[in-house]
């Protein structure tokens, strides 16, 4: 695990297993486009000191350049090396401008810097990787899902469940696969007919809680939602398994109990059927199930 400052900890491939070449596309694209400036600017600095240093010490600072852009393609111990290299290679230029009598404190002094040339790219380097492979993470649908929440309850939006139907049409397409998703709606009729009687805070400690249970008795990989400023509604997103056909009926036994026994009040129940009934969350074809209400 690797680690970047404010405590981010960004897991590395494991040992033996091969990143997917589009992940590597993308890593590889999206580091050296962020290099580009930086690298930029070691260039255009070259090009300004050559046109101010005098003839004798273009070959010292034309090394010193390209030490420093080596530095973008290496790791920072192998840039250290690189420097270390560069600067001993170098030597019999510094000693020849040392028996014209061109020699200054500034040029000691930058020929003593040159091993640690390449190490400030190098450095830029390595945070940049730490820094793009955090970028790609939360290019994620399911990370993007994840941040898209209400400031009501702080579960996923409807615009996040959206998003994950999605995900698994294109998964759908692209594998040829035939997968259908349920997607639940809970109507809790407290925030529906706008109940005043219903304390918000109470009712948001409710749906938490309901959340929270609902979580440990769904499917890793299924999802909750909610819109209740909007609709009032709960959205449970699950992925059954294709080969029971009654798996409809067989969550909304499993989520039944967790209803009755929450502090929502009265709710109602509907489901829908991914891609059969829709393919957009606030378009779909909803089927009441039986058991609808229940009392607070």
């Amino acid at each position: 695990m690797s680690r970047l400052r404010g405590g981010f900890r960004i897991p590395r491939p494991r040992a033996g297993h091969r990143p997917r070449l589009d992940y590597q596309r993308n890593f590889h694209r999206t580091l050296y486009a962020h290099l580009a400036w930086p690298m930029l600017c070691v260039v255009l600095l070259s090009a300004l000191g050559l046109v101010l240093t005098s003839a004798p010490l273009h070959a010292l600072w034309i090394g010193a350049c390209l030490l420093a852009l080596s530095g973008a393609f290496l790791s920072p111990w192998a840039a250290f090396s690189v420097g270390v290299g560069g600067a001993l290679a170098l030597l019999p230029v510094v000693l020849h401008i040392h028996g014209l009598g061109l020699g200054s404190f500034w040029v000691y002094g930058g020929y003593a810097l040159l091993p640690l040339c390449p190490l400030g790219l190098a450095m830029t380097r390595l945070y940049q990787m730490r820094a793009t492979r955090l970028h790609i993470l939360l290019q994620l649908p399911q990370v993007q899902s994840a941040m898209d929440v209400s400031d009501w309850s702080l579960l996923p939006t409807p615009r996040a469940i959206d998003r994950r139907i999605q995900q698994h049409l294109a998964e759908h397409h692209l594998t040829g696969r035939k997968e259908p998703a349920l997607v639940y709606t809970i109507a809790i009729c407290a925030l529906v007919e706008g109940d005043t009687a219903h304390d918000t805070s109470t009712l948001q400690k409710a749906v938490l809680d309901l959340a929270n249970g609902l979580r440990k008795t769904l499917r890793t990989g299924d999802m909750i939602g909610e819109d209740m400023r909007g609709h009032g509604h709960l959205y449970i997103l699950a992925f059954p398994n294709p080969s029971h056909s009654d798996s409809e009926q067989t969550i909304a036994r499993r989520l039944r109990p967790l209803l009755d026994t929450s502090r929502i009040g009265r709710w109602r129940m509907a489901v829908a059927r991914v891609p059969e009934d829709g393919s957009q969350l606030q378009r779909l074809h909803w089927h009441p199930l039986e058991a609808r209400q229940a009392d607070a």
